[in-house]
């Protein structure tokens, strides 16, 4: 698994030097091996399993930072389903990085990645988290050094913590309450979340959450709107397409998770369709004493679409619950059941196929709107008013 660690600290302060000093030794002495993949001023990041093309670090030039993680340029042309092409940063493009304090990241990139970024002639760095990627990216202290990384379990073993469980977050988690699920599940770490970008000061040994540079409440203030359904879903085709099959591109074999549902249908039929797609292996779970049976659905997707297709029969009585004793340990709850089968069953077929990606259709209920179309109508009527279309709308919806 792709992980980072970084220091950050103060050269001109003798505590925080000491005491990244020690981070440094503790790192060279673990069991995991880490490479240093930057350091200038008072800033040293590291990465672990690497995964050259996919998951990897781009150092930026004049010492200015560094991006880990994947990185892909953005398409302006929305029309366009080509896979996006890798994103190269040059002299010029850091120029602009540093300048916006990432914002031209946001606008012109996309992907995977956090990068981490300082200004040329003074003592503050950022800290920027791309807004649709999963690698995590977590913020603690110690002896005054901040230290960035994304496993908990590297933290732990870099002697960092233990850190008291939020209750008040944990109390919200359980009851669904919503408010309370932007604190902190544990005390001491903060998590950078997706889209934000945070200000880091060694000077004054402050971290000041800044913004979030990425909102998608701004879609709905652009002047350029699309009111044609057809041309929206034209637009989102191209979207899905172009963004899967870039992903695709760093990978020569992949597992596909199909499902039988809608969402990894069409995720299949963006890999499928691709002149240089990689080799696709397609499985699908099922409970054969379950109430509903998928495989039919799957099969009609699967046909002509992939290399292979595995049907797997996956039973309660299958799955080893024990794994959940033997999980890392991680920054918030997760849903135990589906990380132990997709821990044990994903791996064993994917080593079995010599693939480096799994593929699935997660996230697809938001990313096609069934989580959000019951919005429609009131949409429509703060931009258009009252139409003969609003009703037809509120018809639909309900």
């Amino acid at each position: 698994m792709f992980r980072f660690v970084a220091f950050i600290w103060n050269v001109a302060d003798e505590q925080q030097s000491a005491a990244a000093a020690v981070l440094r030794g503790r790192l060279l002495a673990s069991r995991t091996r880490w490479v240093k993949v930057f350091e200038h001023s008072g800033v040293q990041v590291h990465c672990a399993d690497r995964q050259p093309p996919s998951l990897e670090a781009q150092a930026l030039p004049n010492g200015a930072g560094v991006i880990v993680g994947t990185l892909l340029a953005r398409h302006h042309d929305l029309a366009n389903e080509q896979a996006c092409p890798k994103a190269r940063v040059g002299p010029m493009e850091t120029e602009r990085i540093i300048a916006t304090r990432g914002e031209w990241l946001i606008e012109h990139t996309w992907g995977n990645y956090v990068a981490l970024f300082q200004e040329p002639d003074g003592p503050r760095k950022w800290i920027l988290k791309d807004p649709c990627g999963s690698l995590p990216c977590l913020l603690t202290s110690f002896g005054q050094v901040t230290v960035v990384f994304s496993s908990l379990a590297d933290a732990l073993a870099l002697g960092l913590g233990p850190w008291p469980v939020n209750r008040d977050y944990l109390s919200a988690r359980l009851m669904s309450i919503g408010e309370a699920l932007d604190q902190s599940p544990l005390q001491g770490i903060a998590q950078i979340h997706r889209g934000e970008r945070v200000e880091i000061n060694p000077a004054t040994v402050t971290a000041t959450r800044a913004e979030f540079l990425w909102n998608p409440l701004r879609f709905m203030n652009e002047a350029e709107q699309i009111d044609d359904a057809v041309s929206a879903a034209r637009l989102m085709r191209a979207t899905v397409f172009a963004c899967t099959r870039a992903l695709a591109r760093n990978h020569t074999s992949i597992l596909h998770r199909l499902s039988g549902g809608l969402d990894s249908s069409i995720v299949l039929a963006a890999l499928k369709s691709d002149s240089a797609r990689p080799r696709i292996c397609c499985y699908t779970y099922y409970n054969p004493r379950g109430r509903s049976d998928e495989r039919h659905w799957a099969r009609m997707a699967a046909q002509g679409a992939c290399d292979e297709h595995i049907e797997l029969a996956v039973t309660p009585s299958d799955i080893d619950l024990s794994g959940a004793l033997r999980m890392p340990p991680l920054p918030e709850p997760t849903p135990v059941m589906g990380y132990i089968q997709r821990a044990v069953v994903e791996r064993r077929l994917a080593a079995g196929q010599d693939a480096t990606a799994v593929f699935n259709g997660d996230g697809g209920d938001s990313g096609f709107c069934s989580d959000s179309f019951a919005h429609a109508a009131s949409s429509f009527l703060a931009r258009h008013g009252v139409r003969p279309e609003l009703f037809r709308i509120a018809t639909q919806v309900a």
